[in-house]
């Protein structure tokens, strides 16, 4: 997943959950462009429990349509590949809230538990690979 950039914010811990809270960032998934973040949370439930951890991530993004969709098919999440599509078949600008519940555990993909939750496009087109170009 592309990393958190230029976040301020709050690290809280309380009633065993650990919470990261920052009203604005950015996120770079591709070179050169830039994806607005706001909003975002994410919290450790059960920090106190030994074993693996899980991550509950939410955020707002705003940018071209290929980052997005970039930031979609990132591990843990890889959206787009498991439905048949790639960043560069979608076009434009947008934005999208992420809502995502994922294994705290290298190499392990995400269970999308709540998904993606509806935003706004702009001159989004998207076309589907066909079996030549996959």
């Amino acid at each position: 997943m592309p990393v958190a950039q230029g976040l301020s914010g709050r690290i809280q811990v309380a009633d065993e959950v650990l919470t990261i809270t920052s009203p604005s960032g950015v996120m770079v998934a591709r070179p050169g462009e830039q994806i607005a973040i706001s909003d975002t949370v994410f919290q450790v439930p059960d920090i106190r429990e030994s074993g693996d951890k899980t991550g509950v991530l939410k955020l707002t993004a705003n940018g071209p349509a290929k980052s997005l969709a970039t930031l979609l098919d990132a591990e843990p999440f890889t959206v787009l590949t498991r439905n048949d599509l790639a960043p560069d078949d979608v076009a434009g600008s947008g934005e999208m809230t992420l809502n995502a519940t994922f294994a705290l555990v290298k190499d392990v993909r995400s269970t999308m538990s709540t998904g993606i939750l509806p935003g706004r496009s702009r001159a989004f087109p998207t076309r589907r690979r066909s079996a030549a170009t996959s």
